[in-house]
This record gives structure tokens, sequence and C-alpha cells, in this order.
């Protein structure tokens, strides 16, 4: 009994640890579901090893075609927070990072193309922070992954499953070179 006991301890410490891990400030890429388009997070210019999260960091969105080199598509400055992961809409025209943890003033949200970068809170996405479930020193608010919702092979929203529902950002498909207005339509489903 008191082995069972200690690694059920050990496994609550585990869980834990893993829910509030730190941030890794390391360079990544995602790829499309589709697999033709690649985004690559990397630093812009000199790294800082000693202290990372003091580095510039950029977003390059670039075909992912395995017949012949790849090219890029846009670039902008990339708003890291040190933990790597994202989406890449199909189109490659939207990159999306949504945190793991629930953020009411800071961007919870983070949503990028050619012309623009867009952050979003969860305050400014309807959440009610009081009833999110605690972690050691988070707030817990996803219920599944993100993902882009596509009409005739254009991205025109974004889903965000929340525990408090779903939130539908839609993404301006009208702005030429634009892409996304930084004060999206934001509706409950």
């Amino acid at each position: 009994m008191k082995h069972y006991l200690v690694a059920l301890a050990i496994a609550g410490l585990s869980c834990s640890a893993w829910a509030d891990e730190p941030p890794g400030w390391g360079e990544f890429s995602v790829k499309s579901e589709n697999a033709k388009f690649k985004a690559l997070v990397s630093v812009l210019g000199h790294k800082n090893k000693s202290q990372s999260w003091e580095n510039r960091f950029r977003i390059q969105v670039r075909t992912a075609e395995s017949n012949g080199p790849a090219r890029a598509i846009w670039e902008r400055p990339y708003d890291y927070d040190g933990y790597a992961g994202g989406i890449l809409s199909n189109d490659g025209a939207y990159f999306m990072y949504v945190d793991f943890w629930y953020r009411d003033t800071t961007p919870a949200v983070r949503i990028y193309s050619q012309g623009t970068s867009c952050f979003l809170t969860g305050k400014q996405l309807g959440m009610k922070e009081d009833s999110l479930e605690k972690t050691v020193s988070h707030r817990l608010w996803l219920n599944g992954e993100p993902k882009f919702v596509e009409l005739r092979g254009q991205s025109v929203a974004v889903i965000v499953p929340t525990v408090q529902g779903q939130k539908r950002i839609e993404l301006a498909t009208d702005v030429p070179f634009d892409g996304l207005r930084c004060a999206p339509k934001i509706a409950n489903y």
C-alpha cells in the first residue's frame, strides 16, 4: 500500500509539473494540415542564449513543396511567449497560437497574417475567469484543439473550443494585403 501511495504522489507531481512547465524559447516549425505550407519561428538577429526571453523572434511562412525549393510567402515579427506550437491555415494565409493557459488581460490568442497581427485576451473573447479550473499557477480554458474554417479554399474564421463554449473569430477576407482586422467579429456557438 505504501508503494502505491508513493507512486501515486509521484504521478501527481509529474502532472502538476507538466501543467506548469517553464517556457523553452526554442525555434520551431509547424506545417499546415494539408502539408502545403510551413511556418518557421526563429530568432531575429543575434541570439542571446543566457536570456532567451530578450531575443526578438520572427515568423516566416513558406511553401512546403517537395518538388522544388521552398519560397517565402510572408513574414512578420513574432510575439513569442517561449512555448512552441500553433496552427497554420491550409492556404498559408494565417498562423494562430492559442495559449494553453487562460489570459484575462494579456494575449490568449495570437493570429498572424501577411499584413497584420491580432492579439486577443480572454476577456475580449467573453470568457468568465472565475469559473475556470486552476492549476498550481494558471487557469485552464481550452476544451479541444483550435481550427480554421475554410470556404472555397480560403480561411474565413477560427474556432477556439473553450470550456465555456466554442468561440468563432471571423477573419476579414475582403481586405487586400491585410487579411485580418484587429477588431474581429467574435461569436459564441
